[in-house]
């Protein structure tokens, strides 16, 4: 009986690793082809714009968008995002002071960390955007070029608990892939 009870827990597992396999799968055949586009593009603004795009239609988030860090290294703007928000804010310049507390998007730059945040309004370090009123949880991760802060793909999702452990791998990987095309 005790034999039994043990082989179904194992298949219980080889079951649940079956699942996640297939879960990352898609995924990381999204990433390869996302990776080859990006290595091909030469152009550092269509670059930007094609991986704001490209991620967000490809994994379904709410906003997408990269903050570069600027010449004099104390703020960060808007270089690219997705949709009219996105849009509005390259035009307005928008941009966050490096040292700002409230902003999830300063602390992964000062930090050189991703920052995960399941549900915003629940987190006081959090800068809320009029332009983007539906942003439930978030991810930022910072962009690194030879240990260097270059800036930070943010990834927005509009449920809370949006975004998960396969996301912030995901997430880095393509801000890897970004610094490399910079």
């Amino acid at each position: 009986q005790a034999f039994n009870s043990m082989a179904d827990q194992v298949q219980g597992f080889i079951g649940s690793l079956e699942d996640q396999v297939a879960a990352r799968t898609p995924r990381l055949a999204t990433l390869a082809r996302l990776s080859e586009q990006i290595n091909a593009i030469l152009n550092d603004e269509e670059l930007l714009t094609t991986v704001v795009n490209q991620i967000k239609e490809n994994f379904g988030y709410y906003h997408v968008q990269i903050y570069l860090l600027n010449d004099q290294q104390d703020s960060l703007t808007v270089a690219a995002g997705t949709g009219e928000a996105g849009a509005e804010m390259k035009a307005r310049a928008y941009s966050i002071p490096l040292n700002g507390a409230t902003s999830l998007v300063a602390r992964a730059a000062r930090t050189e960390q991703i920052v995960n945040v399941e549900n915003v309004r629940d987190v006081e370090g959090w800068l809320p955007n009029p332009l983007l009123p539906e942003t439930k949880s978030e991810i930022s991760a910072p962009i690194l070029v030879e240990g260097q802060i270059e800036g930070v793909l943010d990834v927005q999702a509009d449920k809370v608990a949006g975004v998960d452990e396969r996301d912030i791998t995901l997430l880095q990987s393509l801000a890897n892939q970004v610094a490399y095309g910079l």
